[in-house]
Order: structure tokens, then C-alpha cells, then sequence
């Protein structure tokens, strides 16, 4: 049994627009998303899972008024030389939570998004049509990761039921709680 001072502390990583649903393109804020990203943030902080927001590459490399774009539009060297730094940055993080004995769950990515989408993102001309596939960000943290040989689990939470269910989703998360 644990004392009060050894208790082992877990904390996830969460794409930026899970904590503020604003970073999203404006066309899709919807209702549904937000009392999804809602619960799934109130399940994490009843269980005291600390949260660590990753940056948000869209936000960063076109702002907050963007328009709404696909993988395609994103898949370009200068948006990956900044998902690659973005993914540094989580990896440098990572790093730092093992040095202090902190448990890291993984990192949740957003299905659907071109840049953190983990089993779905979109492809095509304008904002695209749903497709298989990591975005761009996913893509370049998985790499990294290879690289550096650490074993993050990656997450794609859905926020709507066609990328898949909430409850189901809460629960392969509490799974990896120690």
C-alpha cells in the first residue's frame, strides 16, 4: 500500500481544442462536440488525472478565424516542420514526467481533425470528406516517437457517434489509470 506521499500521479495529454473548444474552426462548434469534450474533461478531473494541453497546430499556423480545411490543405513541409516541433515539445514533456514518477496515460488526439485525428481524419478539396488515416500532426508525433523509441499511447476521442462511442472511449482511458 501506497503512503499518502508516494501515491502514483497520472496525467494525459489532450489536444488543445478538447480544453477550449474554441481553437476549433467556427463551422464545426456544435452542441453534440461540446457536452461530449465536456464530460470526457469532467471524468478526468472527478478521477484527479492531471491534463497537459498539447498546442493546437492549426490555431498556431492559421489562427483562430480559419476556414475549414482537410488533411490535403495541411500536408505541406512548413506545417510539418511546425507539427514536428509541436510533437518535440510533448516529447520533451514526456521526458520530464517520467524523470519526476509521474504515469503518463497517453496523449488524445480529436477523430475527424486533419491534424490530430488518429484513426480518422479528412482528405480532399475544401474541408474534405472523412477518411481513414492520422492527420498531420499524429503522423509526425508518431514518427518522433519511433525515433525516440517511447512507448505513448495515442487516443482518438469521438466526438460525435460516427467516429465512435463516448462511453466506450471514457472507459479504454480509465483502463490505463494505475
Amino acid at each position: 500500500m501506497r503512503s499518502e506521499d508516494e501515491r502514483l500521479v497520472n496525467v494525459i495529454f489532450l489536444a488543445s481544442c478538447i480544453l477550449n473548444p474554441y481553437y476549433k474552426v467556427r463551422e464545426s462548434i456544435r452542441d453534440e462536440k461540446i457536452r461530449n469534450l465536456k464530460k470526457f474533461v469532467n471524468t478526468l478531473l472527478e478521477r484527479k488525472i492531471g491534463i497537459i494541453q498539447v498546442p493546437c497546430p492549426e490555431t498556431i499556423f492559421l489562427g483562430i478565424g480559419r476556414k475549414p480545411a482537410s488533411r490535403d490543405f495541411y500536408d505541406t513541409p512548413e506545417f510539418r516542420e511546425l507539427c514536428k516541433e509541436i510533437a518535440e515539445w510533448v516529447v520533451k514533456r514526456v521526458h520530464e514526467l517520467e524523470e519526476g514518477g509521474i504515469h503518463i496515460l497517453g496523449l488524445v488526439g480529436v477523430e475527424g481533425s486533419p491534424s490530430c485525428g488518429v484513426r480518422w481524419t479528412h482528405r480532399g478539396r475544401g474541408k474534405g470528406e472523412r477518411a481513414r488515416g492520422a492527420g498531420v500532426f499524429i503522423e509526425e508525433l508518431r514518427a518522433i516517437l519511433r525515433r525516440d523509441n517511447i512507448p505513448l499511447e495515442i487516443f482518438g476521442l469521438p466526438e460525435t457517434e460516427k467516429y465512435g462511442d463516448l462511453a466506450s472511449f471514457i472507459n479504454i482511458i480509465l483502463e490505463e489509470v494505475y
